[in-house]
């Protein structure tokens, strides 16, 4: 529940942009992708949090994926 509401706030006005948090010991970094039935949830956990070199190229699939 608080990774849904801590998405939304932080997604508000850029819903393609990732977000990316400590949980459970390890480091979630996390999209939501809009569909036409609302939005998927794609995420990585790992020891540490992801990198911009790894973070950056996702963005723009995410982007290219939407038309953007």
């Amino acid at each position: 529940g608080r990774l849904v509401s801590m998405m939304e706030k932080t997604l508000h006005d850029a819903p393609t942009r990732s977000v990316s948090a400590p949980l459970a010991g390890q480091h979630l970094t996390a999209w939501r992708v809009p569909s036409g039935e609302g939005y998927y949830t794609v995420f990585f956990m790992g020891d540490t949090p992801l990198g911009a070199d790894v973070r950056s190229p996702v963005d723009v699939e995410v982007k290219k994926a939407l038309g953007e």
